[in-house]
């Protein structure tokens, strides 16, 4: 796996769900990662609608392809998802 790039701080708004708090860190990261949609999807060998649905519910089985594709951790995407599930 690359480097990571991710800051998975809670920074996020109170009223953002897990969901939607994990897919805007992901199209955040993507973005400061300097990659495109299409670039992630051919990672993932997925076509890209695809790809950018899947964002809205990732697996624990995909969260690790994603996060290779992207250059993120894994693990710590998961306690920070978790984190915001708790509040």
């Amino acid at each position: 796996m690359g480097r990571p790039i991710a800051d998975w701080g809670l920074t996020c708004c109170f009223e953002q769900t897990p969901t939607e708090f994990f897919k805007d860190k992901t199209v955040n990261l993507r973005r400061r990662a300097g990659l495109t949609q299409t670039q992630v999807a051919d990672r993932l060998g997925r076509p890209q609608s695809q790809s950018r649905a899947r964002l809205h519910r990732v697996t624990v089985v995909e969260l690790p392809e994603l996060a290779e594709a992207i250059g993120f951790e894994p693990t710590a995407a998961l306690r920070r998802v978790a984190k915001v599930a708790k509040r």
